[in-house]
């Protein structure tokens, strides 16, 4: 991606059909449009006897979700680190690092977030982009949306790009200049990181 200056959008249904990793790429909550909690379950036996189930007396955790069975949309999935007042990363999950070796570090979001922009209106997508929320499963009751996912993935700390409408498959997306903006570093570096804010150089520096 760094190298030929492109982002990943892997096809939705993919995240939420492909099997379960301990890295936590894929979810097969993810998409899901509706949840409501199941209080009690109700069945007749062939015999005509009927049986009741109560949550939390003799039945678990049960819910019923909603989500669209084709709903041709790609996602970007990012990730927002948290700075210290010293601008030292926090908060970094161990499962986080092992999502891959290497990581893309955007430092110049809002040139970032132009450049995608402007790729994506001239392939005639349309696009949204926002900071992913975490809800609990075993909780929730009413609407969803893409930018919801369950709480076990919020070390991820997810900022999440979401195009549509794509019929098939993944998507490569364009982002000239992407090697001016960024910087390839080592996943297991990245709480070591410490960022500092250098003065721009004055007109008498630059002309020397």
């Amino acid at each position: 991606m760094y190298d030929n200056e492109y982002l990943y959008f892997r096809f939705q249904k993919h995240f939420k059909e492909g099997p379960k990793d301990p890295a936590g790429r894929n979810d097969t909550r993810d998409g899901n449009l509706f949840t409501e909690q199941v209080k009690w379950i109700e069945l007749e036996l062939p015999t005509g006897e009927k049986m009741k189930f109560i949550r939390g007396d003799n039945m678990g955790h049960a819910d019923h979700s909603e989500h669209l069975q084709d709903p041709k949309v790609n996602i970007c999935c990012l990730t927002i680190i948290p700075l210290s007042e010293e601008l030292r990363p926090i908060s970094i999950s161990k499962r986080l690092i092992e999502l891959g070796e290497s990581a893309i570090l955007i430092f110049d979001t809002e040139r970032f977030y132009n450049t995608i922009e402007k790729s994506l209106s001239e392939m005639g997508f349309t696009y949204e982009m926002k900071p992913v929320k975490y809800y609990n499963h075993k909780e929730h009751n009413g609407e969803l949306s893409f930018f919801d996912k369950d709480i076990e993935f919020d070390y991820q700390n997810e900022y999440r790009i979401l195009i549509w409408p794509n019929p098939e498959g993944d998507l490569k997306i364009p982002v000239p200049g992407l090697k001016s903006i960024s910087v390839v570093i080592e996943t297991a570096k990245i709480p070591e990181l410490s960022i500092e804010f250098l003065p721009e150089p004055s007109i008498q520096d630059s002309s020397t």
